[in-house]
């Protein structure tokens, strides 16, 4: 039993099924809806990822699953842009190590000097701009329709899915033994895995509540020039600045090439505040867009006047350092719990799924992931990152 449809439980729903087991998968919505942390559009997919040497791995693993299962099925969840970090001189160490990772993990990528990138992306203001690092093979996924594509490929191979809100049912023996469903019925199974990304710390208060945070983040698309292809899939690729925090010209932005004629997606981020999955309205705040049209005029100057066509609140669940939790519940060993994805966690769904599969199923996995995954990996009381 796999509760939660978004990218960890799809895909764990799909891998365990593929590996002989019996499975259903339960959503109190529908696969990539709004109210989750996998709907949206578009997800970055990037291997670069700093000294986390696991989770570049991971994400190594799951560019080459995400590609072979969209030509398995013959439909588009991935798509190649390249991706662009930029850097101050501050931040340029950052980019020359992750390009000497990339290259030793056989992944290609360039290191591109201020007048190079001029040349290259004339749309983006390089205002103290030292170099850039570029990784050709990142891109972007389809977000909600990966999460639809893989329910229903589920589906055909046999797997059974229901819509509805789901809690922890009957208790015995310090196992559980049924779920319960919000449409009065009762679902039994021998192991159940709950990921449901931002519900997690609802359903479990007592062992999740400090471990896990749900966090909004405003996004914003913005129309560019009529008949303008500079800000579009191809001629951009996805985006980010390094430079120091406190710096406007590199505040935490990331961005997206206008895909589908969506318009370029913006995200500013350093702040976190608390979203509530159910409740909470979905409207980005004055302040944000400020933030956006500030950030426009300086870095993007072509689009300082053009419209915000399009806005987002997502939400990404936070885990106190910034891994992903796949773990036993502490009293009830039939019960998995896998989250804390963040902002991060998409990009790594066939990978992770695979993984948590093998792990439940008792199968040969990488092994090093175990204790880097563990609740007791989580047991700080303060957010690292706050």
């Amino acid at each position: 039993m796999v509760i939660g449809a978004g990218v960890f439980g799809g895909w764990t729903a799909w891998y365990a099924q593929l590996a002989g087991a019996r499975v259903t998968l339960v959503d109190a919505y529908a696969p990539g809806h709004s109210r989750s942390s996998s709907g949206g559009e578009t997800r970055l997919i990037r291997e670069d990822y700093g000294t986390r040497l696991p989770y570049m791995n991971l994400a190594i693993q799951a560019m080459e699953l995400w590609r072979h299962w969209q030509d398995q099925w013959n439909t588009t969840l991935f798509t190649k842009t390249g991706r662009l970090l930029l850097a101050s001189p501050k931040g340029a160490k950052t980019c020359l190590s992750a390009r000497d990772r990339l290259e030793a993990a056989g992944v290609p990528s360039e290191i591109l000097s201020s007048q190079e990138l001029v040349k290259r992306w004339p749309q983006i203001h390089m205002d103290g701009i030292e170099l850039g690092l570029y990784n050709p093979t990142a891109g972007l996924l389809r977000a909600r329709e990966a999460c639809r594509v893989v329910a229903q490929r589920f589906r055909t191979a046999g797997g059974s899915l229901r819509l509805a809100k789901a809690q922890p049912g009957k208790v015995k023996q310090a196992k559980l033994e049924t779920l319960s469903l919000s449409d009065g019925t009762h679902l039994n199974a021998d192991i159940f895995v709950f990921a449901c990304g931002p519900w997690l710390p609802k359903l479990f208060p007592q062992v999740l509540g400090r471990k896990l945070r749900p966090v909004r983040r405003d996004v914003f698309f913005v129309g560019p020039p009529a008949g303008d292809l500079r800000f579009s899939v191809p001629e951009l690729p996805v985006w980010g600045f390094r430079g120091p925090a406190k710096d406007p010209r590199f505040a935490t932005y990331y961005g997206f090439p206008s895909f589908e004629g969506r318009g370029m997606k913006l995200c500013p981020m350093d702040e976190r505040n608390d979203i509530d999955p159910d409740m909470d309205g979905r409207h980005v705040n004055a302040y944000q867009t400020k933030r956006v049209r500030d950030f426009l005029a300086y870095r993007f100057p072509l689009l300082a006047d053009q419209p915000i066509i399009e806005t987002r609140v997502c939400q990404v669940t936070d885990s106190v350092n910034g891994d992903f939790l796949v773990d036993r519940h502490p009293e009830w060993p039939n019960v998995w719990m896998v989250g804390g994805g963040a902002g991060h966690g998409y990009k790594h769904g066939p990978a992770l799924g695979r993984y948590v599969a093998a792990r439940l199923l008792e199968q040969d996995r990488d092994t090093t992931l175990d204790a880097l995954f563990t609740l007791k990996n989580q047991d700080l009381d303060v957010y690292k990152r706050d």
